[in-house]
C-alpha cells in the first residue's frame, strides 16, 4: 500500500491523515522516546505528520544525488611553467595558466638569453680567430717567375753568421731583426743596386714572415728580397727563399734569363673552373687547381715568356740531361 502523498495529509486533519499513514510511520518519534516526554494525541500526530511529509519530500533528493554521475577526481596540477613570469607566481603563491601575453613575453626573453649566449660564442670564436690570424704570416700566392719579377735583388748565397740586431732606436722586440751574414756566390739580380751584400735581415718573430736559415747548409741559399733606403737587404718568407738543394735543375736555369724574359707577361693562378685567359700576354697557372699544390709541375719546370709575336706562353726548354753536371757552370 502506497502512503498517501503529503499534500493531501495537510489537507485533512491530524487524526485523520494520521490515520492513513502505514503503521510503520506512526511509531513513536525516536527524539520523543529518547527524551521520555509524552505528547497529547493531537500534537503526536502533527509531529508524525510532519515528519512523514519531511521524510517523504527527502528521499526523491538524495535518490537524485545517488544517481547523479560521481565527480572526476580533482586534477593534478600541471608542473609549474618555466620562466621569469611563472617563478614569481609560484612565489606569490599563485598557479594559474599562462596567457598568451605571458607566453610571448617569456619566449622573448628565452630568445633574448639564446642570443646573447651566441653572441658571446661568436665573440670567442673571432677572437681566437684574430689571433691566430695575427700569429701567422699570410702571403698572396705567386709563380716563383713573379717572385723574381718583384724582387730588387735575388742572389745565391751560404750563411756564415746571424745575430740578433735592432734596426732602431725602439726597444719592442717586434722591432728587432735577425742579421745574417753571408758569403755571396752568384747574383741574379740587382746588379744596378749593389755589387757586394755581405748581410741580410729578416724579422725575429716568424708571425712577421720572418725566415729561419741555417748556417750549416753547405749548398746555400736563393734569396731574394727588396732593398731598403740605407741600403740594407730584407727578405721575408713572402720573398722567394728556398734551399739550393730543393730547386728543381729547370727552375735553376730559369735563374739566368728566362725568367727575366717573361717579366712583361702575366701569370694569372687559377683556383676554380672554368679559368680562362683574358689576354695574349697572360699564362694560366693550373698548380693549385690541378695538384692542390703551390709547388706543381708549372712551378717547377716552366717559365712565361714572351714569343716573337709578342703573346706569351709556358716554356719548359729542353729535357734534362742524364747527369746533373750542369751545377757546376750553371747556377
Amino acid at each position: 500500500m502506497l502512503p498517501p502523498p503529503p499534500l493531501l495529509l495537510w489537507s485533512l486533519p491530524a487524526s485523520r491523515a494520521l490515520s492513513l499513514l502505514p503503521p510503520s510511520s506512526t511509531a513513536r518519534d525516536p527524539e520523543d522516546a529518547r527524551d521520555g516526554v509524552k505528547l497529547p494525541p493531537d500534537a503526536a500526530a502533527s509531529v508524525k505528520l510532519r515528519s512523514f511529509a519531511q521524510n517523504a519530500a527527502v528521499p526523491p533528493r538524495r535518490a537524485r544525488r545517488a544517481a547523479s554521475p560521481p565527480r572526476p577526481p580533482a586534477r593534478a596540477l600541471r608542473p609549474a611553467p618555466s620562466g621569469p613570469l611563472s617563478a614569481a607566481a609560484l612565489v606569490c603563491g599563485q598557479v594559474h595558466k599562462r596567457s598568451p601575453r605571458v607566453r610571448a613575453v617569456e619566449d622573448h626573453s628565452a630568445a633574448a638569453m639564446a642570443a646573447a649566449r651566441g653572441l658571446w660564442v661568436l665573440v670567442l670564436v673571432l677572437g681566437a680567430g684574430l689571433q691566430a690570424g695575427v700569429e701567422a704570416c699570410s702571403c698572396h700566392p705567386a709563380h716563383p717567375q713573379q717572385l723574381f719579377c718583384t724582387a730588387e735583388i735575388v742572389i745565391r748565397a751560404k750563411i756564415s753568421g746571424e745575430k740578433i740586431v735592432s734596426p732602431s732606436n725602439s726597444s719592442s722586440p717586434y722591432m728587432k731583426m735577425i742579421q745574417y751574414e753571408i758569403k755571396m756566390i752568384k747574383m741574379f739580380k740587382g746588379f744596378d743596386k749593389a755589387k757586394d751584400i755581405q748581410y741580410v735581415y729578416t724579422p725575429v718573430f716568424s708571425s712577421l714572415c720572418g725566415v729561419k736559415l741555417d748556417s750549416n747548409n753547405k749548398a746555400g741559399y736563393l734569396l731574394s728580397g727588396s732593398m731598403w733606403s740605407d741600403g740594407r737587404i730584407s727578405i721575408g718568407q713572402c720573398d722567394l727563399v728556398e734551399s739550393w738543394d730543393n730547386l728543381s735543375l729547370s727552375q735553376k736555369k730559369n735563374l739566368n734569363y728566362r725568367y727575366q724574359m717573361g717579366c712583361e707577361c702575366r701569370i694569372n693562378t687559377c683556383y676554380t673552373v672554368p679559368c680562362a685567359s683574358t689576354g695574349e700576354n697572360e699564362c694560366l697557372w693550373t698548380d693549385w687547381l690541378l695538384d692542390n699544390s703551390l709547388n706543381g709541375e708549372q712551378a717547377r719546370q716552366y717559365a712565361c715568356i714572351r714569343r716573337s709575336d709578342t703573346s706569351c706562353s709556358w716554356y719548359r726548354g729542353g729535357p734534362p740531361p742524364e747527369k746533373d753536371f750542369l751545377d757546376m757552370t750553371d747556377p
